[in-house]
């Protein structure tokens, strides 16, 4: 069946039945993403990550696409204790991909970047890649420090390039440096500061 425009496709998708996905609908996307990675099939996946971020952006392919992929492959390897190289595989793809994007930038608009870094036991930087990317995204400039960043690295990094505002990302409770605030405050000009921690785990 041949479909006259964008908006005939979108009805005939909300009519589909229930047990039906449309073709690129998140599920399928990521059931692709996840069959290349399992093949360790590198090219693909690199191919379906980098498509995703052109045409949907950052914000998107993150929550729909890349968390689910990611959850479900750390599912697999918590239940079966295999496949760990299929997660190496994946997180690297999709590190390469959101660093190629945050650091696509031409002319920032923002004078003083954003800092990000993730507390001193916090190793996975996934997250902090997919702000640098969306931020990318509207020509915001960041500075990524990586993991397992000691307080006074992120003390020093501060007083160097004066950033508009400082993210420090901690995926569980028990990376959380609640202290780290104290170790920074007083800088002039002032950053704005933000931690997060997400509840739900990506792998």
């Amino acid at each position: 069946m041949l479909f006259r425009s964008a908006r005939d496709l979108k009805l005939a998708e909300n009519n589909l039945p229930s047990n039906v996905l449309p073709f690129g609908s998140p599920e399928n996307i990521v059931r692709g993403l996840i069959r290349a990675a399992n093949m360790l099939d590198q090219q693909s996946c690199q191919k379906i990550v980098s498509d995703q971020l052109e045409q949907k952006g950052v914000l998107w392919t993150w929550d729909r696409v890349l968390v689910p992929a990611l959850q479900q492959v750390g599912q697999k390897w918590e239940q079966t204790g295999q496949g760990i190289e299929i997660e190496h595989l994946l997180v690297e793809v999709i590190e390469s991909q959101l660093r190629f994007v945050a650091t696509s930038i031409d002319e920032a608009v923002n004078a003083r970047p954003i800092l990000l870094a993730c507390t001193a036991h916090e190793l996975h930087t996934l997250p902090i890649y997919a702000i640098a990317a969306g931020l990318a995204e509207h020509d915001i400039a960041s500075r990524i420090l990586g993991a397992r960043l000691p307080k006074e690295s992120l003390n020093a990094a501060i007083k160097k390039i004066g950033p508009s505002a400082v993210v420090v990302w901690s995926q569980t409770r028990g990376t959380a440096e609640p202290e780290i605030w104290n170790q920074i405050s007083g800088q002039r000009p002032s950053p704005a500061l933000v931690a997060d921690r997400k509840s739900t785990r990506l792998n």
